[in-house]
């Protein structure tokens, strides 16, 4: 399954060399969240292990109401703590600082690769700054990200609301007819935009989407054929986000 997945959202070798780096259940949670749809396969990906990080969290808090649950989680991160402290022989400076930190950056400490070193106290507050700007630059791409599809689909929004307008009054963008050829009846056939839709089960804002393009874009997002995924619907979007980003 893992090469299959990989094969089948072509990821390149620095994405690919960071999946299979992960544990095998790991593994089969990022593969069954479905396709790759970000030109950006690696970030993803690691977007993907932050979301699980951040769920398994919210599951832990869940467990802290339970009755007796509580204490029997908060000593087994206890232990943990004191193993890390323990392992890496850390002074108590050390100690308070490690213990004074917020539980996700503990966790990034817990999880980095073991120091050939000593860790001081001033290695230590170097490394959770790195790792507190590290979160900091991943919540502002995201933010960018978010930023730039909301501003594309209000785009695409107007350009559908203009193109609607367009043939309301006859006038079809470019000169080209706003539908398929007339048929022998004289009825019109559904255009090959309207086609691929259709094919595809998609809905009426991919439509739109589609029909807002120009000529050029629409046959290149058709010609990479079929859309699959487990939300087609998203999958056709980011399709059409990639291409006019080039």
């Amino acid at each position: 399954p893992l090469d299959k997945f990989i094969a089948y959202n072509r990821l390149n070798p620095e994405a690919s060399d960071f999946l299979r780096s992960q544990p095998e259940d790991l593994q089969n949670q990022l593969m069954a969240q479905g396709d790759i749809t970000s030109h950006d396969a690696l970030k993803e990906l690691q977007n993907r292990i932050a979301d699980s990080l951040r769920a398994q969290d919210l599951e832990e808090e869940e467990e802290y109401e339970q009755p007796g649950g509580a204490d029997v989680e908060v000593d087994e991160w206890q232990a943990k703590l004191e193993h890390f402290a323990s392992a890496n022989s850390l002074d108590q400076e050390c100690i308070d600082t490690f213990y004074g930190q917020e539980r996700w950056i503990q966790e990034a400490l817990l999880d980095a690769p073991p120091s050939a070193t000593r860790i001081t106290n001033k290695v230590l507050l170097m490394r959770i700054q790195r790792i507190i700007k590290a979160e900091e630059v991943r919540q502002a791409e995201i933010a960018e990200e978010e930023a730039l599809r909301e501003a594309e689909e209000e785009e695409a929004r107007d350009n559908a609301q203009q193109l609607a307008e367009n043939w309301a009054y006859g006038e079809p963008p470019g000169g080209q007819e706003p539908e398929g050829q007339k048929t022998r009846s004289g009825n019109r056939s559904p255009s090959p935009c309207t086609l691929f839709i259709q094919d595809n089960n998609l809905d009426d804002e991919c439509l739109k989407l589609l029909k807002a393009q120009t000529p050029d874009v629409q046959q290149e997002v058709m010609k990479e054929g079929r859309v699959s995924g487990r939300n087609p619907n998203k999958v056709f979007t980011s399709r059409v986000r990639r291409f006019l980003r080039r």
